[in-house]
């Protein structure tokens, strides 16, 4: 199950988006 995230026009997959989540810190829930 992939999940398309789209952010500012980019689309990144749910674990892309949560790598740069972790990487980003606390700022993302």
């Amino acid at each position: 199950m992939n999940e398309i995230i789209i952010i500012n026009g980019y689309e990144y997959t749910k674990d892309e988006f949560d790598t740069i989540a972790a990487f980003v810190g606390s700022d993302i829930n």
